[in-house]
């Protein structure tokens, strides 16, 4: 029984994503049941190198400010 009751609780949590959505638990659950099955329907295309860069080379941290606007 007590384990039903943590489960029970642990559903009604809810989230606040920054754009302010609000995320559930459910939510959450629902996710990682499609990334289990492979994201099926989806449509994987390969490619070389990162997507956003023309040549691939090591990644450096960089510090950036981002206004609430972007």
């Amino acid at each position: 029984m007590k384990s039903e009751r943590a489960v029970m609780s642990r559903k009604s949590q809810k989230y606040i994503a920054d754009n302010g959505t609000v995320i559930t638990d459910d939510m959450v659950d629902q996710w990682a049941q499609e990334a289990e099955s492979g994201f099926q329907g989806a449509e994987v295309r390969p490619f070389e190198g990162r997507a956003w860069e023309v040549k691939s080379e090591p990644l450096k941290p960089r510090t950036i400010c981002v206004g609430d606007s972007a």
